[in-house]
């Protein structure tokens, strides 16, 4: 390394290099990750950056190095827009490498690592990709995509699942252009949420999810992921078919239509261990429930939607319930939003059930 003051690329001061293992620059006994192909990645990336200056001499332990190491890559991460797309994405590579070598304590918080990986592909997909590097950007996108994707809260709408749309809709046009001979060349080096080795595939799907941009897709996702013995899958474009082992079906279905991304009209059809059932429908900022009790009789319910009452919160809160309601009369008398709703999600109240499972 140079001397205080000497021009080097981002990232020599960074990291020391020595037999296929990549150390603390101030601790060579100190390994941050030794698996080699990480470091195949870490050196090309910096193989693409332009020259810039810093004047940034190691000192310190182990833990300020790793600190002041994370504060030069996130400050790459909010100057990248400057650069030209290569180095662009040579800094969301370093960043990932990062990731990995576990800068980042957590990938949640203020301090967490979502925030700066989300900033550094919005960076990315802001600006031109030359047609040759399409496939190396789309590539290196889908792998900090799937990543997030691994990492992201999955309960609630917390800034993280934002940072994540954000990120995913950020990329989206460059996704198409993925290599998948090139994602399984990168995944070698990278881990998943729990652990275990990225599997190409696994990214891939997640990849096509983002790619396709199916709503219902998104929230079968979801709901995979908080409920693995729930059955959720589609019934056409705009109805979500939710069956599990519980007795009360307002609730679940009122999750599953939280997990659905969007504002637009969607209704959850909501079926357990008994032959009652709950439709829930979101349309024009409010929450529709119609609901077939275990005798067949009906009741139609109506709320108004807000930053505190969500559809989960109407669900388990019977006062916040009362407050939202919105009156159409008795309880058993339909009124014409709810059939609106549930016409244009292709649920047919005549019929029972009011939707056939796909085959």
């Amino acid at each position: 390394m140079g001397k205080a003051g000497c021009r080097e690329r981002p990232g020599d001061w960074l990291f020391r290099l020595g037999w296929g293992t990549i150390y603390f620059v101030t601790d060579p006994d100190q390994v941050l990750i030794s698996h080699p192909r990480l470091l195949d990645l870490w050196t090309s990336s910096l193989s693409e950056l332009a020259t810039v200056a810093s004047d940034t001499p190691p000192a310190s332990p182990a833990t300020a190095e790793r600190r002041r190491t994370r504060r030069r890559l996130e400050a790459l991460a909010e100057d990248a827009a400057s650069l030209t797309a290569s180095p662009r994405l040579a800094v969301v590579a370093m960043i990932l490498c990062g990731v990995q070598a576990g800068l980042w304590d957590s990938p949640l918080g203020d301090e967490g690592w979502i925030r700066v990986v989300s900033r550094v592909l919005e960076t990315l997909g802001s600006g031109d990709i030359p047609d040759p590097l399409s496939p190396r950007a789309a590539t290196w996108a889908a792998l900090a995509i799937y990543l997030m994707h691994e990492h992201r809260p999955t309960t609630g709408r917390p800034a993280e699942a934002v940072l994540y749309e954000k990120a995913a809709d950020a990329v989206s046009y460059l996704l198409p252009d993925t290599d998948a001979e090139l994602l399984a060349g990168f995944a070698e080096a990278f881990t998943n949420g729990n652990g275990n080795p990225v599997d190409p595939n696994a990214a891939l799907d997640v990849i096509a999810m983002i790619v396709q941009d199916d709503p219902l897709d998104a929230a079968v996702d979801v709901l995979g992921a908080n409920h693995p013995a729930w059955d959720a899958h589609k019934h056409g474009a705009a109805l979500l078919h939710v069956d599990g082992d519980f007795r009360g079906t307002f609730l679940p279905a009122a999750e599953a239509l939280e997990a659905v991304p969007g504002t637009g009209t969607v209704t959850v059809w909501a079926t357990g261990s008994t032959a009652a059932w709950t439709l829930a429908a979101r349309r024009d900022g409010t929450l529709i429930r119609v609901e077939r009790g275990i005798a067949g009789q009906f009741t139609w319910h109506h709320y108004r939607l807000g930053a505190l009452a969500s559809p989960v919160g109407i669900a388990r809160n019977p006062e916040r319930a009362n407050r939202t309601l919105i009156s159409h009369g008795p309880l058993n008398r339909p009124f014409d939003e709810a059939i609106e709703a549930l016409a244009a999600s292709g649920v047919n109240l005549t019929a029972d059930p009011p939707s056939q499972c796909p085959e």
